[in-house]
């Protein structure tokens, strides 16, 4: 049996009209695309490469059986939901491929001996870190830096995240706690969300917990550095939003008893990674940004990804 999918023909509405018209129908990209217009559904499958046309033929291929025509009739039954699971593949292969565009364009520009930055921590720590260890990002820079820069396998491995008060609330008590369970766990946190929860450390025996702190130290709320500076004096900016402080973390560390490094390039971090792991108590690893610099290469960046 030979198969040939048209891929306009698999982004029909009357396909996507499952069976189930259930509201909580937990495949969130049925429903996505189900709320689309039909034109809008026709450029997305116009849009398919040729190889992904022909990865979704093989797949299918895979899925049914490849029974020679001349000596079996085949009858293939199905439902309107398992055709429309089968048919969503488009988008997320297409998803891939960018993924794909994206990772040859942050080779070019990321490598272990630049300088440190937030969206290089993003894109170098998954692989510094060993992938059998869990780790935990903290609100609201590291998440988003995580899914635009981190690359597609990341997306695979045990990650943990929560939105606390105000975002940042409870950022090292849940790691702590975390850290009891799964270890050794790695925290990524800016230095505002750390700070504002750094009382943590007095919940018993803290210190003696398998966790490591990536602390990124960008003087203050560097997020909204990158929302609001367009629109507010410096001043105003910081005095609302960025709260920069001027913290002596090294005699921090020393006053709640947890062991301290501060490194300043890729390759003492990975060294520093080591190190925490091996002595098995909690530890933080400081690294500098400057956020100006961090700004503008970032920006510069994406436009690259997106002109791609």
């Amino acid at each position: 049996m030979f198969l040939y999918l048209e891929v306009v023909e698999m982004f029909n509405p009357e396909f996507l009209a499952t069976e189930n018209n259930d509201p909580n129908d937990e495949n969130d990209l049925i429903q996505y695309l189900q709320k689309q217009s039909p034109e809008v559904l026709q450029r997305v499958a116009k849009s398919a490469s040729e190889d992904i046309q022909e990865i979704i033929r093989h797949n299918v291929q895979g899925l049914l059986g490849m029974l020679p025509s001349d000596q079996f009739d085949v009858k293939i039954t199905s439902s309107k939901d398992n055709i429309a699971n089968l048919l969503s593949s488009p988008m997320a292969l297409d998803l891939i491929e960018e993924g794909e565009q994206i990772k040859e364009i942050l080779k070019e520009q990321i490598t272990q001996d630049n300088q440190i930055s937030e969206y290089k921590l993003a894109n170098l720590v998954p692989k510094l870190w060993p992938a059998e260890n869990p780790i935990m990002l903290s609100a609201s820079s590291p998440i988003r830096d995580w899914l635009t820069f981190s690359e597609n396998g990341t997306l695979t491995r045990n990650c943990f995240s929560f939105r606390g008060a105000s975002g940042i609330d409870g950022t090292l008590s849940l790691a702590l706690g975390i850290s009891r369970i799964k270890n050794p766990l790695l925290l990524v946190t800016g230095d505002l969300a750390f700070i504002h929860d750094i009382n943590g450390w007095l919940i018993e025996n803290s210190i003696d917990m398998n966790l490591t702190i990536l602390l990124i130290n960008n003087n203050g709320g560097n997020i909204f550095n990158r929302i609001y500076k367009e629109n507010l004096k410096e001043d105003e900016l910081k005095k609302l939003f960025l709260m920069p402080k001027e913290i002596n973390w090294s005699k921090l560390a020393e006053g709640y008893q947890v062991n301290f490094k501060s490194v300043a390039n890729f390759k003492k971090l990975r060294e520093a990674f080591d190190w925490s792991i091996s002595i098995k108590k909690s530890v933080i690893i400081k690294v500098d940004i400057d956020p100006e610099s961090e700004i503008c290469e970032k920006n510069s960046l994406l436009e690259k990804i997106i002109g791609s």
